[in-house]
């Protein structure tokens, strides 16, 4: 007979986004404003897969950005040639 299943405790990303918005009061629609600047989208649409802004990085995924990395932080990505650095155009 084998032993049962121990369960581990967790949060989902999703359960953790309705936390803070919902619970805390995060206005989502205002930090997704913050990120998608019009220099963002700019990028995006010219076909950038990586923008630096800043202190940050934002890989990109068939238009969506999909995770924010510190600078120092790398993104797991096979073809690092196509990116649009904000910081050297100014905005």
């Amino acid at each position: 007979m084998t032993a049962p299943r121990r369960i581990v405790a967790r949060v989902s990303d999703h359960a953790l986004v309705r936390y803070l918005e919902r619970v805390k009061g995060f206005d989502m629609a205002a930090l997704r404003a913050e990120i998608l600047t019009p220099g963002v989208v700019a990028a995006i649409e010219a076909g950038a897969r990586t923008i630096k802004l800043g202190d940050v990085k934002f890989p990109v995924n068939d238009g969506v950005i999909c995770t924010v990395l510190a600078n120092s932080q790398r993104a797991k990505r096979r073809d690092r040639k196509q990116r649009f650095v904000l910081d050297r155009v100014g905005l």
